[in-house]
């Protein structure tokens, strides 16, 4: 199967190179200096959607109320990993790190600054033979002196369910408060 990617009009470098994808029902694709993953059906080979990174963090900042602004460029898609019928890793030129639901195709966790620049998300086991898998995430920082510090993190792949499950739960138990106030001022 060969795909050809036609130029989009969704506002992304049309004719830049493709820095990162990973494939699963949908093939997830990021292009050089662009805050978009556009997603292509394997079965049509067309675009079905485009996720807007430089979006999913301007909703980030106004949920925190940071005054600061995030722009496309530091919005830009450096890395990407797809953890199978679970989320989308996607790392940012500006050092974020997105979590990106696949059923919904919306951010489960966002991770702010991590460092200036996500290099690569790689999967990898810790002991040989366990069933504990982690994702090693590179990054970079540039000191004031103009010298690159790397940045090597493992990160649990429970962690979308692990985030999930807490957003339920405290849920519940808001919803539980909540009760709770109502049977004392009865």
């Amino acid at each position: 199967m060969c795909f050809y990617f036609p130029r989009l009009s969704h506002g992304s470098l049309n004719d830049s190179n493709i820095t990162s994808f990973a494939v699963d029902k949908y093939i997830y694709v990021a292009k050089k200096y662009s805050p978009y993953v556009e997603i292509w059906d394997k079965k049509t080979e067309k675009l079905c959607e485009v996720l807007d990174c430089a979006q999913f963090l301007k909703e980030e900042i106004v949920k925190q109320r940071k005054l600061k602004k995030e722009d496309a460029y530091t919005a830009r898609v450096k890395a990407m990993f797809l953890q199978r019928n679970t989320a989308l890793w996607v790392g940012t030129g500006g050092g974020h790190i997105l979590l990106i639901d696949l059923p919904t195709r919306r951010p489960i966790r966002i991770m702010s600054s991590f460092c200036d620049s996500i290099r690569c998300i790689v999967p990898t086991q810790l002991d040989k033979g366990s069933v504990k898998n982690v994702l090693l995430v590179l990054g970079c920082r540039c000191t004031p002196q103009k010298e690159i510090q790397w940045f090597l993190s493992a990160w649990d792949t429970n962690f979308p369910h692990e985030v999930q499950n807490l957003r339920k739960h405290n849920e519940i138990r808001q919803e539980l408060a909540e009760k709770a106030r109502g049977l004392v001022l009865d």
